[in-house]
């Protein structure tokens, strides 16, 4: 009987080791996938957003960008968004042909077209499919993932010289988001 016993105890042990075993692999699998993610850029889907104001006929564009891996050091990460926006302009066309869409008009007058391109990070808060959800009783827009924001460009037709803020931030559980170090 009681070597019956110290066999279900020593196979319920061993089952048990190796479930843990697993489990840790696991773990240690999904830390190497995420690390050996390449750097990329992408739009983060429908969060453009352009504002016409009828006083002062002055146009907003903002839109959202996700950096996945993005560089530690914020040289490399100025260097990258840079690259980045050179490489894919914001036609001012476009601007002007979404107003007029929005506001169900052929002609609008626009004084000024300001620019602003947000660049977040990849998060456990912000993963790489978010989009924003309107529901019911849940709101969860890009204006609620600051904290994860980690470069601002702005810039508008009248002023084209462009302003970069580059920003390090917290990624501790205690004090997610808080601004570490910064350029621009």
């Amino acid at each position: 009987m009681n070597r019956k016993v110290h066999k279900k105890r020593l196979l319920i042990s061993l089952i048990l080791f190796f479930l843990v075993f697993i489990y840790i692999i696991r773990i240690f699998e999904v830390k190497i996938r995420e690390k050996n993610e390449v750097t990329s850029i992408f739009e983060i889907k429908k969060t453009q957003m352009t504002y016409y104001s009828q006083d002062t006929k002055i146009a907003t564009l903002e839109k959202n960008y996700m950096i996945v891996q993005p560089p530690e050091n914020l040289e490399e990460l100025k260097i990258l968004v840079r690259k980045y926006n050179d490489d894919n302009p914001i036609d001012k066309e476009f601007v002007i042909e979404h107003i007029k869409k929005a506001r169900n008009s052929s002609s609008v007058e626009i004084k000024k077209i300001n620019y602003e391109i947000y660049f977040y990070r990849k998060s456990k808060r912000l993963p790489k499919d978010w989009e924003p959800d309107e529901t019911y009783m849940n709101t969860d827009r890009i204006e609620h993932h600051t904290e994860d924001c980690i470069a601002v460009i702005r810039w508008s037709d009248l002023e084209p010289e462009k302003a970069y803020h580059i920003m390090k931030k917290s990624s501790d559980k205690d004090n997610y988001g808080s601004l570490i170090e910064q350029i621009r």
